[in-house]
């Protein structure tokens, strides 16, 4: 899981919202086997890329918020920058 921090606005408010997601790593898809040796053929499946899978998003005292289709958006984005920090350290 990763969590990440978002600030929305709300009621002309701005509010400050924990987003969290499941991270699912990409992997790659089954290969045939070519002359005897495994997974140098042609694909079986296809390739599955990296992707985060919303979960919840709520307020620091833990009362949940709906978020629109570009909070969510924007959340990932800022996930998804938060994990390649992580893999450049």
């Amino acid at each position: 899981m990763i969590a990440t921090q978002i600030i929305i606005e709300r009621d002309g408010a701005e509010l400050e919202v924990r987003v969290t997601f499941e991270h699912h790593r990409a992997h790659k898809g089954q290969r045939d086997s070519i002359a005897g040796v495994a997974n140098a053929g042609p694909l079986i499946e296809p390739d599955e890329p990296e992707e985060l899978e919303f979960i919840n998003a709520e307020l620091p005292n833990g009362v949940p918020v709906e978020l629109t289709d570009d909070e969510i958006y924007s959340a990932m984005e800022n996930a998804m920058q938060q994990l390649s920090e992580r893999n450049e350290d």
